[in-house]
């Protein structure tokens, strides 16, 4: 959709990295940079057809949106900001396309597809490192699953965020690490880069960032014989008002029957819980 104005495509800021290790745990992510300042979000596709132009068919169990047999963590993909995380269970090839679409003011603007062939072997050595969230101080992770881990919630006004960034290096390669896209005046610190044990520190003043949602990438290279490991991994800052509720008498009861009410839950994270109280027991949750 041109009608807005000029646009392009958002740059894929690292290269397909399609060849993946049985018992693993992987991540994958193709650090989509718009320079248009467009808002991003993230889905898998069905491959296309280049004959017939129509999706391709994916050999049953697998499908465009469970490309991949993995063990029992499942294969984990997040919407927010394309983050893949997976173990691969058996020795495979899996077609993966993960389509950015380009929102302006609530508008599509665009799409772009990357399209990779998933190669998981069993003959191969070395664990890649990989990274956690750890003492966040001014906001709150979202979960603990491997889609959620890297999404750090706060409310507008919050005046600082920061966490830190521990590494996992079970092979103790030396370990080369970067940052790409940081938000406005975020910062990025890391100690000991290249050797076995660098560490990271995010540090961001929040205090007058609008409402959004901010992504970006940390890549990390170890330099294992004879196959280097590679990951890229994304931390999303999702900023957004303080939570509001509104109750609002629909249909009042008239001394025959039970009143009609709405509440109105706005803004904050999700998920959520709603609990109604009567006389302090909970008599309704959703």
């Amino acid at each position: 959709n041109n009608t807005l104005g000029p646009n392009s495509s958002p740059k894929y800021s690292t290269i397909p990295t399609p060849f993946y290790c049985v018992n693993v745990l992987e991540q994958y992510n193709q650090g989509a940079i718009d320079a248009d300042g467009d808002s991003l979000a993230f889905s898998l596709v069905p491959g296309i057809d280049g004959n017939t132009g129509s999706p391709v068919s994916y050999i049953s169990p697998y499908t465009a949106t469970l490309p991949l047999a993995t063990d029992s963590s499942g294969f984990g993909f997040n919407s927010l900001n394309g983050q893949i995380t997976f173990t691969p269970g058996i020795i495979q090839d899996g077609l993966v396309v993960c389509q950015v679409s380009e929102y302006r003011g609530g508008v599509l603007v665009g799409t772009s597809e990357r399209e990779m062939t998933f190669v998981v072997l069993s003959n191969c050595n070395g664990t890649p490192p990989n990274l956690n969230v750890t003492s966040v101080t001014g906001g709150k992770v979202t979960s603990t699953s491997s889609t959620g881990k890297n999404i750090i919630n706060i409310c507008v006004g919050t005046p600082h965020l920061s966490f830190a960034l521990s590494l996992t290096n079970p092979d103790g390669d030396t370990t080369l690490i970067s940052g790409k896209a940081l938000p406005g005046t975020a910062t990025l610190s890391i100690s000991n880069n290249n050797t076995p044990n660098p560490s990271l520190s995010f540090d961001w003043v929040t205090g007058s960032t609008p409402a959004g949602i901010y992504t970006f990438y940390v890549t990390l290279k170890n330099d294992h014989c004879p196959i280097a490991n590679t990951q890229t991994i994304a931390y999303t800052i999702n900023v957004t008002a303080v939570p509001t509720l509104s109750a609002t008498l629909l249909f009042p009861t008239q001394c025959v029957h039970k009143a009609y009410m709405q509440y109105t839950l706005a803004n904050g994270f999700l998920p959520r819980t709603l609990t109604i109280l009567k006389d302090g027991i909970a008599i309704l949750s959703y």
